[in-house]
C-alpha cells in the first residue's frame, strides 16, 4: 500500500494522481534570482502599456454576459507542466500559463508586476487587446493574495473596483476569483487570476502548482535574458 503524505502547508492542496509526480517536481522553492532582472519581465507590460492603443485608468464596463462556470472533472495538467519546464520564451511562458488556468476556468488572466501595479499582458475569455497594457495598484483582493500567496473568493469591496473593470466583471454578478500570486527572488513577478470556475477547491490547488512552475520557468527566462 502506498505510505500516506504529509499534509499540504498551503491551503486548496488535494493531490490528484495524474498530476501528482510532476507537481511535486514543482512544489520546491526556486533559487534566488537577481532581482533587476526579475523586474525587467515587467517591460514588455510597460511596452504595451504606453503602445498607442493603451487605455489607461478603469476602461468601461463592456456589455457581455456573465462568464458560466467551468465544471469539473479537469482534464491533467501533466503536459502543461511539461511545457513549463521547457519553455524558451516569455510568449510560450504565457500560452502555457493560460493553457494551465483554462482547464479549470472559463476566462484566465495574468499580470505582470511593477512598482506595485499589475499590468495585463495575456488574458483568455475576455477581449485580450482591451486587457493587454491595463494596470490596476496593488488594493483590495489583490493586495489580499500578495499577503497571503492567495485570494479564493468574491471581490466586494471598492478597492477591487479596477481589478474587476480590468476583468469585464464590473455589473456582472458577484464572481467567485482564484489570485495567485508568481514570486521570484522573494519578489512579486506575476498575478494569475482565473474566474468561472466550478470547483474551487481544485482550482485553487491547480493555480498554485502551476505559480510554483511559472516561478522556476520565469527564473530560468530572466537568466537567459528572455
Amino acid at each position: 500500500p502506498r505510505a500516506p503524505r504529509a499534509p499540504d502547508p498551503t491551503p486548496h492542496a488535494a493531490a490528484r494522481r495524474d498530476t501528482a509526480d510532476l507537481e511535486r517536481q514543482h512544489t520546491a522553492e526556486p533559487a534566488a534570482a537577481p532581482v533587476a532582472r526579475v523586474v525587467d519581465f515587467a517591460n514588455a507590460a510597460r511596452e504595451s502599456r504606453d503602445a498607442p492603443t493603451t487605455h489607461r485608468g478603469p476602461p468601461p464596463a463592456p456589455s457581455r454576459p456573465p462568464i458560466a462556470p467551468k465544471p469539473p472533472p479537469y482534464g491533467s495538467l501533466t503536459r502543461v507542466l511539461e511545457r513549463l519546464d521547457e519553455v524558451q520564451t516569455r510568449e510560450e511562458l504565457l500560452a502555457a500559463l493560460l493553457d494551465g488556468l483554462g482547464s479549470f476556468a472559463s476566462a484566465a488572466a495574468v499580470f505582470a508586476a511593477r512598482r506595485k501595479l499589475f499590468t495585463g499582458i495575456a488574458s483568455r475569455g475576455i477581449d485580450a487587446a482591451r486587457f493587454r497594457g491595463l494596470s490596476i495598484t496593488e488594493a483590495g483582493a489583490v493586495a489580499a493574495s500578495i499577503e497571503l500567496g492567495e485570494r479564493v473568493g468574491v471581490p466586494r469591496g471598492a478597492a477591487d473596483g479596477p481589478l474587476l473593470a480590468a476583468l469585464e466583471l464590473t455589473g456582472a454578478p458577484p464572481t467567485e476569483l482564484v489570485l495567485r500570486p508568481v514570486f521570484v527572488a522573494g519578489k512579486t513577478a506575476m498575478l494569475l487570476a482565473a474566474w468561472g470556475v466550478g470547483d474551487l477547491h481544485e482550482g485553487a490547488r491547480r493555480a498554485r502548482v502551476l505559480a510554483t512552475s511559472a516561478s522556476a520557468a520565469l527564473e530560468r527566462l530572466v537568466g537567459k535574458g528572455r
